[in-house]
């Protein structure tokens, strides 16, 4: 890190009138609550500095974003849970108002357009309203109308025969088929699979199992929910995977035989639309894997040889090759093991194969779709093994709960043109998929239904649901909640009187992103009548402080890309503006900052990639206490907590920082981008004001009362104890409290008599004491030249005769009470060099 040292400066020298003793320099050691100005012809005129507006009942509230109501741009607040409304024209002219109630305390907020914004509180997040005259909120973790994917059989069966075939010799007894007859047979079953496939295809029909899910997408294309992955099958199975018996009378010659398949079709069920966000999903998009082929392409022949007691009974039974290491009907290893690879794969693995646009209806209803199998088993069969052949993708935990379909909410936020940052991350784990996504068969039955997913820590997630038709009749042989440390799944569905259970045991999948359980074979799962004492639910606590979420600001809650900071928490986050190189465009840049350091997070165009950079480990302990100037410069408090609290620096957009002031109990910062003032803020109320056009010259305000800066739209905002104020304003105070001290030196530090002392003061109203002293060398300390007061209105210069002993310096201290028209625009010293 860079780090340059400026000393930390006084405010701007006042400028000595044009006829003033040339050789006479006059300089400002202290102002309290006056402004140098730049206009007129000194360019050092003071100003008064008034007490900042506060908008009228906002004591205790916290600024949020600005939005639109009843046609009138206002602040929105919140006091604690409630909402508040601030009108932002007549600020403490009208009082402000009570609009809602949010479900827990507000912790940050990002606007969405005018009149809609979305508010992080600590129980999640939630979309805020203000329509008119009336505001709504709700929940955005609402869950989305339940959808179940079926397999729903057809009438009929595919079959295709095979001829008589005669071997190449005589077998006695069960030896082993030549390799050459061993083929034939093998090649005559995979090609009636392969008609039968043909078949079915054709026909627009399923032969055998697939992995599907859904994914609902808003109307900008983006994913809002991705459900669990379920196994489509027929209610038989898999098909074809158990051996075909072949008789032969002379041991020679096998007799013809049909393999025969049943089929079925995919269907979607969509329940009731129930909650907030049905009005959010324009399409649902369905998923499919290929289909589970139980052959192996290249594998050997796969037969048994008998001896059968007479020619009825089977001579040999013959099997697609390689049907025990797929999936079938009663192989439970095989079973297992290729669904979990599969599912660890998934991406990799589905193509989509239907869309349906505006799913959700006032009613439920279920939709049928045309497929287009592969007629190509073997080759099906071929890309579907090397794809799983191939490693799966990794998933860290941490990735795993800071995704869909799990939710978060933040302690902070900052968002550019494209992309949102959220800071400080408490996951909100999902409370899993509904019953009616696992179903793989319903009912016209209304019913309910309770599932609980438990940790391996024993903490818990459950999802309470009714619904007036569709009741499951059977669940998917394949369950999953995504988590890797889920352990079990309880599930109780109540169908009128009766109460179905079913207790099912997960494991992690290799890729880390979830936990499954996998049934012993492909069929659909029967729910037990023997219900179960529900588990004492302790919800789950993951909370990653040092974790950044980028997301498109398009799809907020989407996250995108992690950026980690380390362990300490994200106080602040802070957009940082681009330059206008071409290289810069699309891309977005953000400064974190906390207890860790600063970091720079760089976000790639498309949020196709991020790096993070340390810029400084210097710590930084407060929301406040960063914020943006002009370019790419930031201010940021920075520095070890000691009493005099942390030191005042500027960042620039290459991450250099220069120190502006040390310690000196700042606790927030906010730029005043209209008077280019930089305002570092007491928790006492005062505040110190860095002149940036001015060398960072700096003058004190002693009334700002602003504890705490939070930046809204790129507006600071001060609270404190007499509410919220809109630093940059100032309010109609009748008279201010101002103080300023300047020291006259000769030039060469000679010594030097003074004769008069001149002030040039402009005001309706001022009512001061003027204090003015000789310094001479240490060992002489300071003497009085004169002390007066200055009551009514001053129209014209002020002059006093000055008497006393030669000196190095004289010290004019004036401090009162002025109206608000005050100027102060010169001080001059008429005087003789001590010979």
């Amino acid at each position: 890190m860079k780090t340059n040292m400026i000393t930390d400066c006084v405010a701007v020298p006042l400028m000595p009138r044009r006829d003033a003793d040339a050789s006479v320099r006059v300089a400002c050691s202290s102002l309290i609550n006056l402004r140098p100005g730049g206009s007129g012809v000194f360019g050092g005129q003071l100003g008064t500095v008034g007490v900042p507006e506060v908008y009228a009942g906002t004591s205790g509230c916290m600024p949020l974003c600005r939005m639109v109501r009843n046609g009138r741009p206002a602040l929105m607040s919140a006091r604690g849970r409630d909402i508040v409304f601030s009108d932002i024209k007549v600020a403490a002219l009208a009082p402000s108002v009570f609009a809602g109630v949010l479900p827990a305390s507000a912790l940050c907020a990002a606007p969405r357009s005018d009149s809609e914004a979305l508010v992080m509180t600590s129980e999640g997040p939630v979309k805020v309203c203000a329509e008119g005259g009336s505001v709504a909120v709700s929940a955005l973790e609402s869950e989305f109308p339940a959808v179940s994917l079926l397999a729903e059989d057809v009438a009929g069966a595919v079959t295709a025969d095979v001829q008589s075939r005669k071997l190449s010799r005589v077998y006695s007894g069960a030896e082993a088929l030549d390799e050459r007859d061993a083929d034939t047979l093998a090649s005559d079953m995979l090609a009636a699979y392969r008609r039968i496939c043909v078949k079915a295809a054709a026909a627009g029909r399923m032969v055998q199992p697939v992995l599907a899910r859904y994914r609902l997408v808003n109307k900008d294309g983006k994913v809002l929910f991705v459900s669990a992955p379920v196994l489509l099958a027929h209610s038989g199975g898999v098909q074809c995977a158990s051996g075909v018996g072949v008789t032969s009378a002379d041991r020679q010659t096998l007799g013809g035989y049909t393999l025969s398949a049943s089929v079925w079709t995919p269907a979607v069920f969509f329940h009731e639309a129930t909650g907030a966000r049905a009005a959010e999903v324009a399409a649902c998009e369905v998923y499919m894997s290929p289909m589970f082929h139980p052959f192996v392409p290249g594998a050997r022949a796969a037969y048994n040889t008998g001896r059968g007691s007479d020619a009825s009974q089977p001579f040999v039974t013959v099997s697609l090759p390689g049907h025990e290491a797929s999936l079938s009907n009663g192989t439970p290893g095989a079973t297992r093991r290729v669904l979990a690879a599969a599912l660890a794969r998934l991406d990799g693995l589905e193509s989509r194969v239907a869309v349906i646009n505006n799913p959700f209806g006032a009613s439920a209803r279920k939709v049928t779709f045309d497929v287009t199998p592969s007629d190509e088993p073997e080759a099906e069969a071929a890309a579907l093994r090397a794809a799983m052949g191939r490693p799966a993708p990794r998933y860290t935990h941490r990735q795993t709960l800071l995704s869909l379909p799990h939710g978060f909410t933040a302690a902070c936020t900052a968002a550019d043109a494209s992309s949102r940052a959220w800071g400080d991350i408490s996951v909100r784990r999902f409370a899993g998929y509904s019953a009616a996504n696992f179903a793989a068969a319903v009912s016209p039955s209304a019913w309910q239904a309770v599932s609980t997913v438990i940790f391996s820590d024993g903490s818990s997630v459950v999802r309470h649901e009714s619904h007036a038709t569709g009741a499951p009749l059977s669940l998917s042989p394949v369950l999953t909640y995504p988590a890797s440390d889920a352990v079990t799944i309880m599930v109780d569905v109540s169908v009128g009187n009766s109460v179905l259970h079913g207790v099912y045991t997960l494991e992690p999948e290799e890729s880390g992103r979830s936990a499954v359980f996998v049934a012993e074979k492909v069929g659909r799962l029967s729910l037990g009548s023997a219900g179960a004492v529900a588990p004492t639910v302790r919800a789950p606590s993951d909370r990653y402080a040092g974790t950044v979420i980028i997301a498109d600001d398009r799809n907020p809650l989407a996250p995108v890309l992690l950026a980690d900071t380390g362990e300490c928490a994200v106080k602040t986050l802070v957009a940082r503006r681009s330059s206008d190189q071409s290289w810069e465009f699309g891309r977005s840049r953000f400064v974190a900052a906390g207890g860790g350091g600063i970091f720079s997070i760089g976000v790639g165009a498309g949020l196709k990639n991020l790096s993070v950079r340390r810029l400084s480990e210097l710590p930084v302990s407060g929301g406040g206490a960063i914020c943006s100037g002009e370019s790419a410069e930031l201010y940021v408090l920075a520095g070890a907590d000691t009493l005099d609290g942390p030191s005042l620096y500027s960042l620039d957009g290459k991450g250099s920082m220069t120190q502006l002031s040390e310690g000196r109990a700042y606790s927030s910062v906010a730029y005043d981008a209209a008077r280019r003032e930089l305002m570092a803020c007491r928790l006492d109320g005062s505040a110190d004001v860095f002149c940036l056009e001015r060398g960072y010259g700096r003058y004190r305000r002693r009334s700002v009362g602003v504890t705490a800066v939070t930046e809204v739209c790129g507006t600071a905002y001060g609270t404190g104890g007499a509410g919220i104020v809109q630093l940059g304003t100032v309010g109609t105070a009748s008279e201010i409290d101002a103080e300023a001290e300047f020291y006259v030196r000769h030039e060469g530090n000679e010594l030097f008599v003074p004769k008069l002392l001149e002030l040039g003061i402009e005001a309706s109203e001022v009512d001061i004491s003027v204090t003015v002293e000789g310094i001479g060398t240490c060992a002489s300390g300071s003497w009085p030249l004169a002390v007066f007061t200055v009551r009514g209105a001053c129209r014209s210069a002020i002059a006093t005769a000055l008497r006393g002993r030669p000196v190095r310096a004289v010290r004019i201290h004036l401090r009162g009470d002025v109206s608000p028209d005050f100027v102060f625009d010169s001080l001059k010293i008429r005087s003789t060099l001590w010979k």
